[in-house]
């Protein structure tokens, strides 16, 4: 894929995620419900209990901020995210914080941890290189769907 490709389809996705309002009702913000994810499916079976403390536990220590070179590890703080494997509290707090937005409790259409899981573009995906088996997704998704609650 060439530069100017890049570019455009980031470009694209970053005012698709400005846009998002939010709401998966739509209409508030400036692209509403078009900027976020269809409809997901939340009768789908989860691999654990969709809580935040499996998910920290069986997802975000082992692949996002477990030591060495992992993407948001205290040595790694990629996008200025610190999801540290030994502080479960300032991680949730990381995830649902307005500088990073990733997490809109009650919305996962419109939150950006989801569309990035759930993204087939190379270079927006996470985890990298470690994609979610679907009961995993589902895991997360209803977490997010029921309130996103610690």
């Amino acid at each position: 894929m060439n530069a100017m490709v890049k570019v455009a389809r980031s470009a694209f996705m970053l005012a698709a995620l400005l846009a998002c309002d939010g709401s998966s009702q739509g209409g508030a913000g400036m692209g509403g419900a078009d900027a976020c994810l269809e409809p997901l499916d939340l009768e789908c079976t989860p691999s654990y209990s969709p809580t935040y403390d499996q998910i920290f536990t069986r997802r975000i220590v082992p692949t996002c901020g477990a030591g060495g070179t992992s993407c948001h590890g205290p040595s790694g703080n990629k996008g200025n995210l610190t999801l540290d494997p030994n502080d479960p509290d300032a991680a949730y707090s990381a995830l649902l914080e307005a500088d990073h937005g990733l997490v809109v409790p009650g919305d996962p259409e419109c939150s950006v941890m989801i569309q990035r899981l759930e993204s087939d573009d190379l270079d927006f995906v996470m985890p990298v290189r470690q994609p979610l088996m679907p009961g995993e997704l589902c895991s997360i998704r209803k977490w997010v769907a029921n309130g996103a609650q610690r």
